[in-house]
């Protein structure tokens, strides 16, 4: 993965690009597998495991392996948390659409809240895969460690989900990525910045370790 000059640079880019494509199509697979109600969440699971290595500098491990490893392995837990932030959505949203329904002083600050909340709610879906990935928590600790990781480093949450927005918005206009490289980007460009909020933890961790 060390490439020197321009050949080998290209080279280091054209392998990149060729694992994010087949990592995706993975994904794609995977998720088809479990009829994408339960397959979806373990599959996405899996790719951000994956990616993980890869942005830490692993690169010896078979990448069908391990995916299917940790597709099998996270499946339950997976989908636990998956459907739970997707009934968290749906409610919020719900809730949205009922307080904008009325112009009252009640409504208007029930919005807001609701605004609120749907903002904390976006930090979390943007982070809770790489933490899930990173950590191994229970339920209770992944959603709590995922809210704490997202309100200690505010601006590098926003500046992933605005890259999370920019990618999107690309593949919309280009929808024949999608199939190479619709989730894999997302994943790989949200997993290097959590793993800089990862570090930053800790060596705090280790400061506090030293100074107490």
């Amino acid at each position: 993965m060390n490439g020197t000059g321009f050949k080998g640079k290209l080279f280091v880019l054209f392998e990149w690009i060729t694992r994010i494509a087949y990592v995706n199509v993975l994904w794609i697979g995977f998720s088809l597998l479990g009829v994408m109600l339960f397959g979806l969440f373990p599959a996405t699971s899996a790719m951000f495991a994956l990616i993980r290595r890869w942005v830490r500098g692993e690169d010896d491990f078979s990448i069908f392996r391990l995916f299917w490893s940790t597709y099998k392995s996270d499946f339950g837990k997976t989908n636990a948390f998956g459907w739970i932030m997707t009934g968290l959505g749906i409610v919020l949203y719900l809730d949205y659409l009922f307080f904008s329904s009325s112009g009252s002083t009640l409504f208007f600050l029930l919005k807001s809240f609701t605004i609120m909340l749907l903002f904390v709610y976006v930090l979390i879906l943007a982070l809770i895969f790489p933490v899930f990935v990173h950590y191994k928590l229970t339920l209770f600790h992944l959603f709590r460690n995922t809210i704490f990781i997202a309100m200690l480093h505010p601006f590098k949450s926003l500046v992933a989900i605005l890259g999370v927005v920019c990618i999107s918005f690309i593949m919309f206009f280009v929808p024949t990525l999608i199939p190479f490289f619709g989730g894999s980007v997302v994943a790989l460009y949200v997993t290097w910045i959590a793993q800089r909020m990862f570090l930053k933890i800790d060596e705090k961790q280790q400061e506090g370790l030293k100074n107490g």
